[in-house]
């Protein structure tokens, strides 16, 4: 039990004249987002302890553990009585069969609380209440500001943004672009979809035809005497071409008996030309159904000059 220091302002009264009592608190029902009783459960508990109703008693109320409270309260009649400039007024001390065990801090105790409060106290608490909603307010005021920079900043930072875009745009399609009702960047898209399309389906077909294996079937038919000069070959996925020179229509004509059976491949009827230099023969071949099946659509070209 500590005693309670006496001022001017701070009246402190025996502890005889106050009314005391503990409370047990643990049968109260809880309200919802709260754990300590309101004052109004509390007095009705306190109430069963005084000689008088809880209406003419002013009461304060202490936790302590175990949902228990030490109750001090004084007839109300007797603080009407106070000089005004009193601003607290407590028990000197707590009686000892009511603090028990308990460590109990009589300053804590002021019974000038709710109507009773002194005006002092409360222009003081009104004031300070002012000053913590100017704070705030000036608070919320600096925040607004600076998200108001901050967005202010995006702003700029996106006009700029879509006027590089504009003139990267306008550097792709000019004045000699084709006209389109499309906004610029669906048609870039557009046709980026459309470039890598092309690329996969051409990577795809080189992986899916081998042009060496159309060769061997014509290079394992061709002839060794034979005095020919090769202009090209052409290998499709498809089709097949040898354009060759060769001295008289006689060896044309051997030339082209000696590819007229080429595995998976059907030929065409051979092309004579007359030239100044000798015959210029060319032969053509188609893929077969059963071939078909072993390649895809790609085009490799071997275009060689010169005799043999």
């Amino acid at each position: 039990m500590t005693s309670r220091p006496t001022a001017p302002e701070h009246l402190v009264w025996p502890t005889e004249r106050f009314f005391w009592g503990v409370l047990d608190a643990s049968a109260l029902p809880s309200r919802l987002g709260r754990s300590r009783p309101d004052q109004q459960q509390l007095g009705y508990l306190f109430e069963e302890m005084l000689p008088y109703p809880i209406e003419h008693v002013q009461a304060v109320y202490l936790p302590q553990p175990g949902r228990r409270f030490i109750a001090c309260g004084i007839l109300r009649p007797q603080l009407e009585q106070i000089p005004a400039a009193t601003l607290t007024l407590g028990p000197e001390s707590a009686p000892p069969a009511i603090i028990g065990d308990a460590q109990l801090d009589c300053g804590q105790i002021n019974l000038l609380t709710g109507p009773f409060e002194p005006s002092e106290v409360r222009r003081l608490r009104c004031a300070a209440g002012r000053e913590a909603v100017v704070i705030a307010a000036a608070a919320l005021l600096i925040l607004w500001m600076g998200a108001h920079r901050r967005t202010d900043a995006l702003k700029t930072a996106t006009a700029d943004l879509n006027a590089i875009r504009s003139d990267v745009y306008s550097k792709l399609y000019d004045a000699s672009a084709p006209p389109s009702n499309q906004p610029p960047e669906l048609r870039l898209t557009a046709e980026l979809r459309q470039l890598r399309a092309t690329r996969a389906k051409q990577l795809g077909s080189l992986h899916q035809f081998d042009a060496a294996r159309c060769l061997e079937a014509i290079l394992s038919h061709w002839p060794r005497d034979h005095s020919e000069r090769t202009e090209s070959i052409s290998v499709t996925s498809t089709s097949m071409t040898v354009t060759a020179m060769l001295p008289s229509a006689e060896q044309a004509q051997r030339f082209a008996g000696a590819f007229a059976t080429v595995a998976g491949w059907q030929s065409s009827q051979p092309q004579v030309d007359s030239t100044g230099e000798g015959v210029r023969l060319t032969l053509r071949w188609q893929k077969t159904a059963e071939n078909d099946a072993n390649s895809r659509t790609s085009i490799a070209q071997i275009a060689t000059g010169g005799g043999r």
